[in-house]
């Protein structure tokens, strides 16, 4: 981690930024450089705050940019690389009020790759910030980006109506097998309230009953987690009409 730390904080974050940007036609090249800065970023350690001067809003609209331009043209390998960068570079952000890349993402349209690949990741339960061995017990970077999103309605938005559902089938199913105290199982938690509270869920309520049986199935256990029985009573109290009989 020492290295990785030396390379946060040197210059080549920024050179391999300006790299991307100039030369994203040389497809070997941009690559190895979006491959070597989702690697630098992915610990989640804060970096230097010259970094945003070129890591900034400007670099994060060319990355979501280009992340839908390169899913219709079949590079995967780069597109995913970009996803990585993003991914991890959110993961040192503690406020979704005050983080960037969500600030840039509010002014996009559209991010159809960027939505699809995050349910996709989050149902095979893949992390692609898992880089480095010695990061392996660092914060789900998909699992973050989700719950940081779901935090702004219009970033909700950005979905479809169907991943929508696809997201809380997987919810209920994560719920139901996890066990309790299971870090993952709170992660969850967290994001079926801020869906709850951000969404237009009221318009569909899918999978409300698997919801409730999964809230019902935690308040009922013998050796109870705490926090998520208080994450459960909370949701129960602000979204009485639902889980009235909770």
């Amino acid at each position: 981690m020492g290295v990785v730390t030396q390379l946060l904080n040197s210059v080549l974050p920024m050179e391999l930024a300006r790299d991307i940007q100039d030369n994203f036609e040389d497809s070997d090249k941009v690559f190895h450089s979006t491959f070597l800065l989702s690697v630098i970023f992915s610990t989640g350690e804060k970096p230097p705050t010259g970094t945003y001067d070129f890591i900034n809003k400007k670099f994060l609209h060319f990355l979501f940019e280009k992340l839908e331009d390169v899913a219709k043209d079949g590079d995967e390998d780069v597109g995913q690389n970009l996803l990585s960068i993003i991914l991890a570079f959110n993961l040192h952000f503690e406020s979704p009020q005050e983080n960037i890349v969500l600030e840039t993402l509010k002014e996009k349209q559209s991010a159809q790759y960027l939505t699809e690949r995050l349910i996709f990741l989050l149902n095979r339960e893949e992390d692609p910030c898992k880089i480095l061995s010695h990061n392996k017990g660092t914060t789900n970077s998909i699992m973050k980006f989700m719950v940081d999103m779901f935090t702004f309605p219009e970033l909700i938005d950005l979905f479809y109506l169907n991943d929508i559902k696809v997201l809380l089938d997987i919810i209920v199913r994560q719920l139901t097998d996890l066990l309790p105290g299971e870090k993952k199982r709170l992660d969850y938690l967290c994001l079926v309230r801020n869906l709850l509270r951000n969404s237009n869920y009221e318009e569909h309520l899918h999978q409300l009953e698997g919801l409730q049986k999964c809230f019902k199935f935690i308040l009922s256990q013998e050796f109870p987690d705490e926090d998520e029985v208080t994450l459960v009573l909370e949701m129960a109290y602000e979204f009485r009409s639902w889980f009235k009989n909770i």
